[in-house]
């Protein structure tokens, strides 16, 4: 049951992180914010992938690299979409992901 109350935390902070989206993206261009988005992510990412060695098989490191160009495609999308239309129409469309979770969580 852990997993569950992951899933619904997961959903609640979510829709926090939308709002604060949607409140700095009228002051900024979406790809600034994306780019500045990304970079901050990278750094946190890349010094814990380091300091736990997680980049020493060539494999992952082509995976992750495939990953970031995907969420930077990805993120622009959704950047403009915020700042186009309203948070509660574009915020479950990002978040259906989590019915994948929920799935695959009750199968393994």
């Amino acid at each position: 049951m852990n997993w569950l109350i992951l899933v619904i935390a997961n959903i609640i902070l979510s829709s926090f992180r939308d709002i604060y989206n949607k409140k700095v993206l009228k002051n900024m261009e979406p790809m600034d914010y994306t780019f500045s988005y990304i970079l901050s992510t990278n750094i946190i990412f890349g010094l814990t992938g380091f300091a736990l060695g997680w980049f020493s098989n060539f494999v992952i490191n082509y995976l992750l690299i495939i990953n970031s160009i995907i969420t930077v495609v990805a993120l622009l999308f959704y950047f403009k979409a915020m700042k186009i239309d309203d948070v509660s129409k574009i915020s479950p469309l990002q978040n259906i992901n989590i019915l994948f979770i929920v799935a695959f969580a009750a199968l393994f």
